[in-house]
């Protein structure tokens, strides 16, 4: 992590929009610019030689505290206003994922059964739980929400 002073030399952070602008000229670089350039949907900026993701970079400008792992609320990686972002831990983090794109259910938690019904379970600190089997989609679905809820609170993402 670069020291905060070193930060502050160089980045400016407005809450608001979620933007870091550069407060100096550096090369091709001018005062004024947005920083950082996209990879995987996050915004990444260099600083001395070093590579830094930009949510954690805001973190640091707002609290002067280095996060382990930040997470976006919307789950859009490059939406960096501070109302969007929390400090999380990975298992946090990871509850605020939505269904994987190869999911054909497009639903969390549930998959198809054999049969046409669907089984619903929920995964927290390692153990899975299972909750129950369903006969329509939107059963299942519901199921899981309140599970989600209860278990992840704020984290929660169906």
């Amino acid at each position: 992590m670069p020291p905060l002073q070193r930060v502050q030399e160089l980045l400016s952070y407005d809450p608001d929009t979620g933007l870091l602008t550069w407060i100096v000229d550096r090369g091709r670089i001018q005062k004024g610019d947005i920083a950082g350039r996209k990879v995987n949907g996050y915004l990444q900026i260099g600083i001395d030689y070093k590579v830094y993701m930009a949510q954690h970079l805001a973190w640091f400008l707002m609290t002067g505290e280095w996060p382990r792992r930040v997470d976006h609320r919307d789950r859009v990686r490059s939406n960096n206003r501070w109302s969007n972002l929390r400090k999380a831990t990975r298992a946090e983090n990871a509850w605020n994922r939505v269904a994987g794109k190869n999911n054909a259910l497009k639903a969390k938690g549930i998959i198809k059964t054999p049969d046409g019904r669907y089984r619903v379970r929920i995964m927290a600190y390692g153990v899975r739980t299972e909750l129950g089997t369903f006969n329509t989609l939107a059963a299942a679905k519901l199921r899981y929400a309140k599970a989600a809820t209860a278990r992840h609170g704020e984290f929660a993402t169906c």
